[in-house]
């Protein structure tokens, strides 16, 4: 299969997780041998996460490593996948000048798509310190209009975010939803430093068969 060399990747972690964790390096090191580029995104203070933290810090790298175009495309898990909804939704609000880029980068309204993987957007119990991620807010109408490639992924056993929150999210974004019968929540510690799911998606939004 052909794939299309300007497709670019970024990969966003979660809570109390970092760029070497669970199946993230696997999924680099794959879309590697594809010829795709890839970026894993360290965020600042994982355990003690603020959402314009974390907004802030996703615009200053994706921006200046290349912007962001219909070839782009985001993956994101547990709460990254609220970090990257945050940021899509800014892109409007963006401007290369006030980011300090350079005159080449560019920031386009649509890029190619994302795959959300065990998401969330209400309150989730347990996990009220994110409580502050999920009032931050969403325009579910920007997030749904910003690209036709979009995937959540959910295991039915997820324990730390209910597949019910992903469905719902999936809802919210009219995104097409993908539910495993186990998996929990796709961590290293449930043995996924792999996964092979996200990365057949991925050839699919970059082959156009989706």
């Amino acid at each position: 299969m052909a794939l299309d060399s300007k497709n670019r990747v970024y990969i966003i972690h979660g809570y109390d997780s970092g760029v070497d964790k669970n199946w993230f390096p696997w999924l680099k090191n794959e879309l590697g041998k594809m010829g795709v580029e890839s970026h894993i995104l360290p965020l600042p203070n994982p355990t003690q996460p603020k959402p314009q933290e974390w907004l802030d810090s996703m615009i200053s790298q994706v921006l200046n490593i290349g912007g962001v175009d219909i070839n782009t495309y985001f993956v994101g898990h547990s709460l990254g996948t609220i970090s990257t909804l945050h940021f899509l939704q800014s892109l409007q609000n963006l401007d290369s000048k006030n980011h300090n880029l350079e005159s080449n980068k560019v920031i386009e309204s649509k890029i190619g798509g994302y795959i959300l993987v065990s998401g969330f957007c209400s309150r989730v119990k347990g996990l009220e310190m994110l409580n502050n991620f999920i009032d931050f807010g969403f325009d579910f109408t920007r997030l749904r209009d910003i690209c036709s490639k979009k995937l959540v992924i959910s295991a039915r056993d997820d324990s730390i975010v209910p597949t019910k929150f992903s469905y719902e999210l999936a809802g919210n974004l009219d995104s097409d939803f993908i539910q495993t019968r186990s998996g929990g929540h796709f961590m290293q510690s449930e043995g996924y430093t792999k996964f092979p799911l996200v990365l057949e998606q991925l050839k699919r939004f970059f082959s156009n068969l989706y």
